[in-house]
């Protein structure tokens, strides 16, 4: 698990399907078993509140990103006046972000194991995002040509970190469904555990949003 510390009062981490299977969980048990999942939550807060010294007495947000081999967490520690009671409308979100849970609608999305895969859907607001990393740039080259007619959708960034090229893209479910994106990456590049926030935090970003059709005008 790859942990970030945001600020004082948020973390981010990264969690791959690997890790989930490592501590002794399966894939599906986040969905469906509602004690499990609880477990694998408070599992990874004992490792959080370790490394990072984050520990809360009250409300926590919870905010989930799908990836295609794991998910990104983000915790954020509620601030909220002496007497002010809970809203959950308060939760910290973005408009271009996935949904967010509290708490509260966080374990009540796990008592309602029937309807958790719809749920799932509409919480990661039917995105997946992904880091692939290139060892040269020549080798984005042949990407930038194939995937181009769907930049639109991908949105793909650029970014140079440590003599490597990491790419980043936002994959629509519907996109994903006509064409398989990954296996397209892949033929060049290996998918990176390396997280959005850490390339935009100490990488160089050489393109944004339109790295594909910048790349075809230029190179």
């Amino acid at each position: 698990m790859e942990i970030e510390r945001v600020n004082e009062n948020t973390v981010k981490f990264y969690l791959s399907y690997e890790d989930i299977e490592a501590r002794g969980f399966k894939k599906e048990e986040i969905w469906f078993d509602r004690f499990r999942s609880e477990e694998l939550f408070l599992d990874m807060m004992d490792e959080i509140n370790e490394q990072m010294d984050f520990y809360s007495e009250g409300p926590l947000w919870i905010q989930v990103q799908s990836a295609p081999d794991g998910m990104e967490v983000t915790i954020t520690k509620a601030q909220l006046p002496d007497g002010e009671p809970l809203e959950t409308d308060d939760a910290p979100s973005s408009q271009e972000g996935p949904k967010s849970l509290s708490s509260e609608e966080l374990e009540q999305f796990f008592s309602n194991p029937s309807t958790a895969l719809e749920e799932v859907a509409k919480m990661l607001d039917d995105t997946k995002t992904g880091v692939y990393q290139f060892e040269k740039f020549d080798d984005v080259l042949p990407i930038a040509e194939r995937l181009l007619p769907y930049e639109e959708e991908l949105k793909p960034s650029l970014y140079a970190y440590e003599n490597n090229y990491y790419l980043y893209i936002e994959t629509p479910a519907q996109l994903d469904l006509e064409l398989d994106v990954t296996s397209i990456l892949l033929e060049q590049s290996t998918k990176s555990k390396v997280t959005i926030h850490l390339l935009e935090e100490y990488g160089t970003c050489i393109m944004e949003e339109r790295a594909f059709s910048t790349i075809q005008t230029y190179f």
